[in-house]
């Protein structure tokens, strides 16, 4: 499980970090059909602003507050738990992408949070809200990606691989191991996620048309497997790096009115270690559709 973790780029790294003065004006628990998820929101001003946090990360852990302290005041935004996670409640599993996007909406709307929104979303999470795009566009105005994860990265990650061979080294069939079942057992991921099932969904799924869409991405060389694999065999890195090579076009197809951005900073927490750089394009985005 580790070793697919580190794979793919989209650990959130626990943390609980809370600004004194950032408090929430709407919070609390909210039914969304036999359990409850958690949800935050400050300010009141429209557009509604949602975020949607990484594998593993929840809203409630404090990653968003720098964005949250310096937008609130224009736009009211709101950050939630998923289910299992935080102070949310553990739903039925395994669940996909679009459970999430369904959920989502549900939590959205027995809060009375008013439409429309502008989708923003770290790592995994861009799978989700493309989901919610794709179910309910009529109430997305705009979305930003933060440092996410490629959309079909796994997919092509767990399936990259030569037949077994006596060759193999150990480490070899250990990561070839953890790699395909994490994908394809739901079982074998903290989160108890679907990823076979979301691919399926987000492949199918509608594109953001002429929204506008921003991807801001951390500053790293495509060596997303670290020391410990330096032993794959060749050919498995080599399309797994000209596979990440290629995701930026996959990103500006997304949208008719897309733009990719790269931020200074080589951590994936690019919203907490860089909030500049996401405060001011979700300002941006802000502005351009509150024209």
């Amino acid at each position: 499980m580790k070793q697919f973790i580190s794979l793919l780029l989209f650990i959130v790294i626990p943390v609980s970090v809370h600004a004194k003065d950032l408090k929430p004006n709407i919070s609390g628990k909210f039914d969304v059909g036999g359990f409850s998820l958690y949800l935050e929101c400050y300010g009141t001003q429209q557009p509604t602003v949602v975020l949607e946090s990484g594998f593993g990360g929840y809203g409630s852990n404090g990653l968003w507050n720098k964005v949250i302290t310096e937008v609130s005041p224009d736009s009211q935004v709101c950050v939630y738990d998923r289910a299992g996670l935080g102070r949310s409640d553990a739903g039925p599993v395994p669940f996909s992408s679009k459970d999430v996007a369904e959920r989502l909406h549900g939590l959205l709307a027995t809060a009375e949070i008013n439409e429309p929104f502008i989708l923003v979303s770290h790592s995994y999470g861009s799978y989700h809200l493309k989901m919610f795009n794709a179910l309910y566009g009529e109430s997305v105005l705009a979305a930003l990606f933060v440092d996410p994860t490629p959309f079909g990265l796994m997919k092509f990650s767990a399936e990259n691989w030569p037949a077994p061979s006596s060759s193999d080294t150990q480490e070899v069939i250990e990561f070839r191991s953890n790699d395909r079942k994490a994908y394809f057992d739901p079982s074998d991921n903290p989160e108890t996620m679907d990823f076979e099932k979301s691919y399926e969904e987000v492949a199918s799924a509608n594109d953001f048309g002429a929204k506008p869409l921003i991807v801001i991405k951390a500053t790293r060389e495509i060596e997303p497997w670290g020391d410990w694999a330096r032993n794959l065999p060749p050919e498995v890195e080599e399309r797994n790096r000209a596979f990440l090579m290629e995701s930026d076009e996959l990103f500006l197809a997304l949208s008719e009115n897309s733009e990719i951005i790269t931020a200074e900073t080589t951590e994936h927490n690019v919203h907490w270690h860089e909030p500049k750089i996401v405060i001011e394009n979700l300002r941006a985005l802000i502005n351009k559709v509150s024209r």
